[in-house]
C-alpha cells in the first residue's frame, strides 16, 4: 500500500533514521522499528527502518500501534495475533514492543516501536528493566531527528481508516498471507517505468522481499503454501527481469531501485 505521497520525508529518511538508532544495535540486535506521532484529528506520520517489512505491514488490515492504546509499554503479543507476530518474525523482528508517550499538549501520542533482530534475545522483560535506556534513546532521537520530525509534522497525512480501527480477531497466518497477495500493490515509485521494479509482478516482489530478508525458496514456499518449484520460479523470474546473476547482484539492484537499503542488506549478508 502506498501510504505517503511520492517523495515524502518518511520514505526518504530511512537511511538517516537507521543511522540515528544504530547505538541500540549492539544489544542483541535491539533496534528502532517505527517512530511516529498520531494526533486527535486522525493525522500523523511514521518513520520506519525496514522497507520490506513496511511494505508488507501496510498491506495488512491491522490497526497501527498507538492508535488504539493509551500511554505505556505494550508487547505485540498482547495486542496482535500470533499470525501477525509470525509474519514479523519472518523479517527478523523479535519480541517487539510499543512505547507510547502522550504529547506535551495532549493533542496526540508519540510512538516508538522497538524490537530485537536476534531470535535469541532477552525478551520483553528487557524493556521493563531498562526503561532508563529507552527514555535516554527517546531524548537522543528527538534531538538527532529534530529536522526530520519537523518536516514530518508539516507534511503529516490523514491516517488510513484501516489503521485506526479497534482491533478485531485477526485471520490465520496463511489467510493473512493470502490477503497480502490479494491486496498488495507496489508503491507508486516502484511502478514508474524508470524503476526496474515495475517489471515484477506482486507475487515476485513479495517473494523478493522475503528473499532479501534471508529466506530460502523452500522457506518462502512454506510461507505461501505453494510448492518449492513455484517459489523458485517467482525468484527466478525476478532475477531474470532484474538481470541479476546471483544474490549479491540482486541485493545491489534492490538498493539501486529503492526496495531496501544498504544498512539492512549489510546486516542480512552476515546471517
Amino acid at each position: 500500500m502506498q501510504v505517503y505521497p511520492v517523495g515524502h520525508i518518511c520514505d526518504k529518511a530511512v537511511n538517516e533514521i537507521i543511522r540515528i538508532q544504530q547505538p541500540l544495535n549492539k544489544i542483541h540486535g535491539l533496534h528502532l522499528l517505527f517512530q511516529g506521532c498520531y494526533y486527535k484529528d486522525n493525522t500523523g506520520y511514521m518513520f520506519y527502518t525496514n522497507k520490506p517489512y513496511w511494505v508488507i505491514r501496510t498491506s495488512l488490515n491491522v490497526p497501527m500501534q498507538g492508535t488504539f492504546k493509551k500511554s505505556g509499554i505494550y508487547s505485540w503479543s498482547d495486542v496482535h495475533s500470533n499470525s501477525f507476530i509470525k509474519i514479523a518474525e519472518d523479517f527478523h523482528i523479535f519480541s517487539p514492543i510499543n512505547l507510547i508517550i502522550p504529547l506535551p499538549d495532549k493533542n496526540g501520542q508519540e510512538v516508538y516501536t522497538f524490537a530485537f533482530s536476534d531470535k535469541d534475545n532477552p525478551g520483553v522483560t528487557f524493556y521493563l528493566n531498562n526503561m532508563e535506556l529507552l527514555n535516554k534513546f527517546v531524548e537522543h532521537f528527538r534531538v538527532a531527528a529534530a529536522a526530520l520530525i519537523k518536516e514530518a509534522y508539516r507534511t503529516r497525512i490523514e491516517v488510513p481508516t484501516k489503521f485506526l480501527s479497534t482491533p478485531e480477531k485477526e485471520p490465520s497466518y496463511h489467510k493473512m498471507i493470502d490477503m497480502l497477495v490479494a491486496n498488495f500493490s507496489m508503491p507508486i515509485e516502484f511502478t514508474e517505468e524508470n524503476n526496474i521494479l515495475h517489471l515484477l509482478t506482486k507475487k515476485e516482489i513479495l517473494c523478493l522481499c522475503y528473499y532479501l530478508m534471508g529466506k530460502t525458496a523452500a522457506e518462502i514456499a512454506k510461507i505461501f503454501e505453494v510448492s518449492p518449484k513455484t517459489a523458485s520460479a517467482h525468484l527466478y523470474n525476478a532475477r531474470v527481469k532484474l538481470k541479476c546473476k546471483n544474490r549479491s547482484e540482486l541485493f545491489q539492484k534492490a538498493i539501486d531501485a529503492g526496495l531496501t537499503n544498504s544498512e539492512l542488506v549489510q546486516y542480512l549478508s552476515t546471517k
